[in-house]
This record gives structure tokens, C-alpha cells and sequence, in this order.
């Protein structure tokens, strides 16, 4: 069953037949058929082999700076040991959490996780949004309206001051 919806989602995200091929070949040790040639696979495009494609500017070094952060929440993901460890404490059923009183893990898990979280939220939102005055730059609503959200985030994280600076001001059109 689960190799049927795995067919089914490489037609969907257009793997060929001897993509799909190759893999089975490289990852599974499945024999290929007779006259098989190997496929290259493309590697998955990863924000920094993106960002290294901009043109040198306000968005690239923006987004060079945000990418600090992507690698810090991206440990949880991949299993750095310094987050595999914090993923041990945090979970109550790990017997590394009786290590720490439950008042220091849930100010870690406050500030290592919640706080973080929701500014980058917030901060990904704005920054969205500020971008969107490029396209539409005499709508003076969407200008106010996002300048408002931004003066609300402003000074919560020294990223957001980051950004701000970076590139958010000048899209703004605020001098100073």
C-alpha cells in the first residue's frame, strides 16, 4: 500500500521512469532491468543554493541573515546533538527530563522554542507583506497598514531590528 502512494506522488511531483529507477536501484538494491542507465538525480533545491543565485542586494543579504535562523530550527529537524538533547528534555516521557526542575524547562522551552517561534511567524508575515510594496508601491494603505505591523514588532528580537535595517525600512520608504 505505502509503495503504491509512493508511485502515485512521484507522478504527481514528475519523477521519470528511470529516476525512479535509479532510486529503487542506488537506495533499495533492486535489480534494474537489462539496458538500464543510471539517472542523475537533481538534488533538492535548499534555501541557500537559492539565495546564492540573487543578485548581490538588500533581498539577498536579508534573506543571508534569516538563514542563520533556518539552520538553528532546522537542528530539531536534522538531529544536531545540542537539539536532539532539548527534544530528550522537552519530552515528558524521557527520563533526561527528570534532569532539570519543570519551571527550567518550560523557561527553555519558552525561550528556546515558543518565544522564537512566534516572532518568526509574526516576522515572516510582515516581511511578506512589506515585499508586496514593490509590486503595488502607491497603495498607501498596504504602506501604512504595514508599517503599523512592522512599529509592532519592532525591538521584540534583534533579528526583526536585523531585518528591519537590512531591507524593510528603505522598501518603506522610511528615512532614518
Amino acid at each position: 500500500m505505502e509503495l503504491s502512494r509512493l508511485r502515485k506522488l512521484s507522478e504527481i511531483w514528475g519523477v521519470t521512469g528511470p529516476e525512479r529507477l535509479t532510486v529503487e536501484y542506488e537506495q533499495l538494491g533492486i535489480t534494474p532491468p537489462a539496458g538500464f542507465n543510471k539517472q542523475p538525480i537533481r538534488g533538492f533545491p535548499t534555501p541557500k543554493q537559492l539565495i546564492d543565485k540573487l543578485p548581490y542586494g538588500t533581498k539577498r543579504q536579508m534573506l543571508e541573515r534569516l538563514y542563520v535562523e533556518y539552520q538553528q530550527l532546522c537542528s530539531f529537524a536534522h538531529g544536531l546533538p545540542i537539539a536532539s538533547m532539548k527534544k530528550a528534555v522537552f519530552d515528558g516521557r524521557s527520563p533526561l527530563r527528570k534532569m532539570f526542575s519543570e519551571a527550567e524547562i518550560e523557561k527553555n522551552f519558552e525561550q528556546e522554542v515558543c518565544a522564537p517561534a512566534q516572532v518568526y511567524s509574526f516576522l515572516g508575515i510582515v516581511q511578506a507583506v512589506a515585499e508586496l510594496t514593490t509590486l503595488y508601491p502607491n497603495d498607501m494603505e498596504l504602506v501604512s497598514g504595514t508599517t503599523k505591523a512592522w512599529t509592532e514588532l519592532l525591538d521584540s528580537h534583534l533579528l526583526v531590528n536585523a531585518i528591519w535595517n537590512i531591507r524593510t525600512k528603505a522598501l518603506l520608504g522610511i528615512v532614518g
